[in-house]
Formats: C-alpha cells, sequence, structure tokens
C-alpha cells in the first residue's frame, strides 16, 4: 500500500475515534490526530508530484471538523510565488 494510501487511512480512524469519543478533550484529540495525518498525506502526494519544490500546506484552525471543510480551507502554496497548486 503507498505510504499516501496508508497516510489516509489512519486519518480516517482517527475521525472515526473522534466521532465515537465521550469527552471534548478526546473528539478534539483525534481531530488533531486526524489533522495531522491528512496534512502528511497531503504533504507525501505533492512531493510525488512535484519533485524538489518546496511547499507549505496551510489549513484552518479546526478545519476537520464534519460540515467545516471548505474549497478554500485546504490549500498547498508554493512557497516561493504563493501560488496555489493542485
Amino acid at each position: 500500500m503507498p505510504i499516501t494510501d496508508q497516510f489516509w487511512q489512519y486519518a480516517k480512524e482517527a475521525m472515526i475515534l473522534a466521532c465515537e469519543a465521550k469527552s471534548d478533550e478526546d473528539k478534539q484529540a483525534f481531530l488533531d490526530l486526524a489533522r495531522t495525518w491528512a496534512l502528511a498525506a497531503i504533504t507525501e502526494r505533492h512531493a510525488e508530484v512535484h519533485h524538489n519544490k518546496p511547499v507549505v500546506v496551510q489549513l484552518e484552525p479546526n478545519a476537520f471538523y464534519p460540515g467545516s471543510v471548505t474549497a478554500d480551507t485546504i490549500g498547498l502554496r508554493n512557497e516561493q510565488d504563493g501560488r496555489v497548486s493542485g
């Protein structure tokens, strides 16, 4: 299994655990973990596609709360020119 697929699987599992969490503290911890794994997957995928180009991945705080992800929430930006790339 490619590493990006593993990262997405970890993010999915953390989201499921967040939905099942009993306390707000546990829910937030799992959401933060999901965000970290999603960020790793996005960064790894970008690195695979754009070899050796520096990238900054910007996620809004709490971007992975259900219903809060928008087109502007997740953006890959080239460090040199700031343009969003896909």
